[in-house]
């Protein structure tokens, strides 16, 4: 039943109250599709659909705080406010709770996870990379990690790694090899695979490998396909004209050939056909220009070769990062989806005219399912939710931990120059981990994150945001501003998808993403 209607007077005490809980932006979002209007609450996570005149008033309130806005374009809001008290009262919307900490395993069960619980390990065999691919995080255009380097692991380094790795890890543990190219230091591979068989015999082991495939043979293709628990992760972006683009020899010539082959030397050396799709994934990275026929090129690459290369393949595929962190205006990422985010764009668009989100055929399908099924999977809650995770950022030295090259300990391979956290001789230094990536990360996280309407779809982790010196501000809130605007689409496209299609959603119900 509804309550009495508002006087004028009364919608404004009511909007000034919900302005006094502090920015308004924090409390939630406004997005829309072709069709419908809607706002996302923080603080319960559901989402409201909104008529034209409440949408126009909440678009207000979170552009300046107040309905300076709206008081110009429509003098009697009654109505919406009186909507909009209605679902205050009803669905407890638009009351989150301030940040004031952060909770889950990072703090809670730190230690324990820490020493215990360790999941995966990775070497960073060789610094050393026989391609020179022009968007390389190690070439010179990215400031935030090293150069091309040409140090390599010892194998008494690579012993006392696995080492920790056995007394800290749980019932299973995974071993990563890494460089560089680690297919340069075969034979050191070699030697860590059977030191780990030996020292781990006891856990559930798998391996895997991020390599360009250049130098993988016959002979290595037989190795790897012979050792079951072994998964490779091959870079390759596509049909060879895309490719040759930017994986390149030191000398300019393209890689695809010999990519291409040791690629299909792999995958033919595995005498289980039905296990490929598991023991296989494919890195791409695009670059521009984002046309369709781009797109449309890279697709009926995949679909060319299914015959060997099963389409269902996991496909992961990113933009170009040259760690460039210039600061920018909000207003820059509320543009056009098409100009920010081409490549979900076309998969959208795919989606909606062609297949589901099962299709095999759309490459690009890993990566929109991840981003859909954040938001069909969000914290769901009758009452604002109180409890704030550490964003996307995993338990450090739990989830992974990355050794260099000499040895020392960093939280993993994705980020470039960060505080190390230990090393193989003295273990990890849990002081470091506590300073920099649980209390500086918080103290400094909390103020921006308390702005913040997604907090709590978040995926923003300890890559993004770090120098040597520890948390840099300047890169995590220009981090920040994409993370907004890349859930305020999702938010879209997932509610375009439920009203025209919702069918195609019914995968999401089937699978878990962690």
């Amino acid at each position: 039943m509804k309550s009495e209607e508002l006087s004028r007077q009364e919608s404004i005490e009511f909007l000034q109250r919900l302005l006094e809980q502090g920015d308004f932006k924090r409390l939630g979002k406004t997005f829309k599709t072709r069709q419908k209007y809607y706002f996302y609450d923080r603080g319960t996570g559901k989402v409201l659909e909104c008529g034209k005149g409440l949408y126009d008033l909440l678009c207000c309130l979170e552009r300046n705080n107040n309905v300076d806005d709206y008081d110009k374009i429509d003098k009697n809001f009654v109505e919406e406010v009186h909507e909009l008290k209605e679902a205050f009262e009803t669905e407890k919307v638009l009351q989150a709770p301030e940040v004031k900490q952060f909770g889950g395993t990072n703090i809670n069960y730190l230690e324990e996870s820490i020493n215990e619980h360790l999941e995966q390990m990775t070497l960073e065999l060789t610094e050393r990379c026989n391609l020179r691919c022009k968007y390389c995080i190690y070439g010179s255009e990215n400031l935030d990690n090293r150069d091309f380097g040409n140090n390599d692991m010892s194998f008494e380094i690579a012993k006392k790694a696995i080492d920790y790795a056995a007394a800290h890890s749980g019932k299973s543990i995974s071993i990563v090899f890494y460089g560089g190219e680690p297919l340069l230091k075969f034979d050191l591979l070699k030697e860590c695979v059977e030191y780990c068989e030996d020292r781990l015999q006891d856990k559930e082991l798998t391996f895997n490998m991020t390599s360009n495939m250049v130098l993988m043979d016959e002979e290595k293709a037989n190795y790897f396909a012979k050792k079951k628990n072994f998964m490779i992760t091959c870079s390759l972006d596509g049909p060879e004209l895309i490719h040759d683009e930017n994986r390149v020899f030191p000398d300019g010539k393209g890689s695809f050939q010999k990519t291409y082959q040791g690629l299909k030397n792999f995958v033919t050396a595995i005498e289980d056909k039905e296990t490929v799709s598991e023991r296989v994934s494919i890195s791409m990275v695009v670059t521009p220009p984002y046309t369709t026929a781009k797109l449309e090129d890279m697709k009926e690459f995949y679909e060319s070769i299914k015959e060997w290369l099963p389409l269902k393949v996991v496909k992961n595929v990113a933009y170009v990062d040259y760690g460039n962190h210039d600061v920018v205006s909000e207003e820059v990422y509320s543009g056009d989806n098409k100009d920010r985010d081409p490549i979900g764009n076309w998969s959208q668009e795919y989606l909606q005219t062609q297949g589901g989100l099962d299709d095999e055929k759309l490459f690009t399908s890993d990566g929109l399912i991840k981003g859909l099924y954040r938001i069909h999977a969000r914290r769901l809650c009758e009452e604002p939710i109180e409890s704030f995770t550490f964003n996307g950022c995993c338990t450090p030295a739990n989830r992974r931990l990355y050794v260099t090259v000499d040895g020392k300990f960093k939280v993993c391979e994705k980020i470039g120059f960060s505080p190390y956290i230990g090393d193989i001789d003295k273990g990890i230094d849990l002081d470091a981990i506590k300073k920099y990536y649980i209390d500086d990360y918080m103290k400094n996280s909390i103020p921006e994150c308390q702005k913040c309407w997604a907090v709590h779809l978040c995926s923003i982790c300890y890559e993004c945001c770090y120098t040597k010196e520890g948390i840099n501000m300047v890169h995590k809130n220009e981090a920040c501003k994409l993370e907004r605007a890349t859930w305020a689409q999702k938010l879209a496209d997932y509610h375009e998808i439920l009203e025209t299609s919702p069918e195609k959603l019914e995968f999401l119900n089937t699978i878990h993403i962690d």
